[in-house]
């Protein structure tokens, strides 16, 4: 089935709280964004699946034959989904063995729009390498609303930047 939201809860068939999915579900949901030119997010607060047999897999577009994001089952909290394709649509696949059931899952639904891409980069960057860290003395700020500086040691980086995904910093 499809569903067109921009906001609500996603729970897994038992409604969330206390109540359960049920034994020998097999389902797939296409989420796609109500809001034109914007894309999905599920954020997942809880998240609990009776064993590694009954599994959550979240795709990035249409259909299953989008790429994979995750498969997750157990205590495997999926954290925050973001869609990256054009469309902004998420697939949600479910598959849960004849044996036990859990309480399942509830996320948060929303959407997010990217910014605009920069049309200036930075320049004019300042550094004074040290023997473990790097310190930036200035630099001609681009007209992007984010920052993302990406350096390596000893070569160019080799490494292009997907919209939509929240970096952490990584030495």
């Amino acid at each position: 089935t499809a569903v067109t939201v921009c906001g609500g809860t996603y729970y897994d068939s038992g409604g969330g709280g206390l109540y359960n999915y049920s034994n020998n579900e097999n389902f797939t949901q296409t989420l796609t964004p109500a809001t034109a030119g914007s894309k999905l997010r599920l954020s997942f607060n809880d998240f609990f699946t009776s064993n590694a047999a009954d599994v959550l897999k979240i795709y990035d577009g249409a259909d299953v034959n989008a790429p994979l994001l995750g498969s997750f089952s157990e205590n495997d909290v999926p954290g925050v989904i973001n869609a990256k394709n054009a469309e902004g649509k998420l697939t949600v696949s479910f598959v849960s063995d004849n044996l036990f059931q859990s309480t399942g899952w509830d996320a948060a639904i929303s959407c997010f729009t990217l910014e605009a891409e920069p049309t200036t980069n930075v320049s004019s960057l300042g550094v004074t390498p040290g023997s473990t860290s790097i310190t930036i003395n200035s630099f001609t700020r681009g007209n992007g609303q984010n920052r993302l500086l990406l350096m390596k040691q000893g070569s160019a980086v080799n490494f292009n930047p997907v919209d939509g995904v929240e970096y952490a910093v990584n030495n």
